[in-house]
C-alpha cells in the first residue's frame, strides 16, 4: 500500500509539471476599448494629479479620433444637447440685462464688494468732470452687480443670512409673546359659541 500510494504522488507530481502553463486571456479595458475611448484613458491615466488644472485631463470632445463608438457618440450628442441649451439660457438672460454670475468664492466677493463700495464713496465727492465720473460710476456698478450675484449664490451667504434671522427673530421674541397675549386678551374666551348680536 505504501509503494501504490508513492507511485500515485509521483504520477501527480508528474503530470503537473508537464501541463502547459495556460496565460490568462481577459482583456485590459484598454484593449477592449475603441481608439477613441483608448485615448481617452490615455489622457487621464497620463495626466497629472494636482498640479494641473483638471480641465487638463480631459480632452476637447471635437478632437476625439474616430471612429467613435455608439456610448462615446451618445455622449457627444448628450454633451453638444447641454452646450446649446446652456449657450441659449446664457442668451436670453443677457437680453433681459441679468449677468450670468461666475464662480466666485465667498470672501473674495465680500472683500471685492467692500473695496468697490470705498471707490464709489471716492467718486461721490470727486471734482473730475460729471461725464467723466458718471461713466467711472457705471462701470463700478456693473463690476458690483457682478460680485453681489455671486456672492449670494454662496452657501456661506445662505448660511449667514439664516444665522441673520434667526438672531432678529430672537432678539424680538419677547415683545412677540406679549403682544400675542395683549392681542388674545381682547378676544372672547367663548367666541366661537358667540352670535353676531352678543359680539
Amino acid at each position: 500500500q505504501a509503494e501504490a500510494s508513492y507511485n500515485q504522488q509521483t504520477e501527480i507530481q508528474d503530470s503537473e509539471q508537464m501541463a502547459p502553463e495556460v496565460e490568462p486571456t481577459i482583456a485590459t479595458a484598454e484593449e477592449s476599448a475603441s481608439p477613441a475611448e483608448q485615448q481617452l484613458l490615455v489622457t487621464t491615466s497620463s495626466a497629472p494629479a494636482k498640479s494641473a488644472p483638471a480641465s487638463q485631463d480631459f480632452i476637447d470632445r471635437h478632437n476625439i479620433p474616430e471612429p467613435h463608438s455608439a456610448n462615446t457618440k451618445k455622449i457627444l450628442a448628450e454633451l453638444q444637447a447641454v452646450e446649446e441649451h446652456q449657450a441659449r439660457l446664457e442668451k436670453t438672460l443677457k437680453q433681459n440685462g441679468i449677468a450670468v454670475s461666475e464662480d466666485i468664492p465667498y470672501e473674495v466677493a465680500k472683500d471685492k464688494i467692500a473695496e468697490l463700495q470705498e471707490q464709489m464713496k471716492a467718486l461721490a465727492t470727486s471734482t473730475e468732470d460729471q461725464f467723466v465720473v458718471q461713466k467711472k460710476y457705471y462701470a463700478l456698478e456693473e463690476e458690483m452687480s457682478k460680485y453681489v450675484t455671486a456672492m449670494m449664490l454662496t452657501d456661506e451667504f445662505a448660511e449667514e443670512q439664516r444665522l441673520a434671522e434667526q438672531k432678529w427673530e430672537e432678539s424680538i421674541e419677547v415683545d412677540n409673546i406679549a403682544a400675542l397675549r395683549k392681542l388674545r386678551s381682547y378676544m372672547p374666551v367663548n367666541i366661537r359659541n358667540m352670535t353676531e348680536e352678543e359680539l
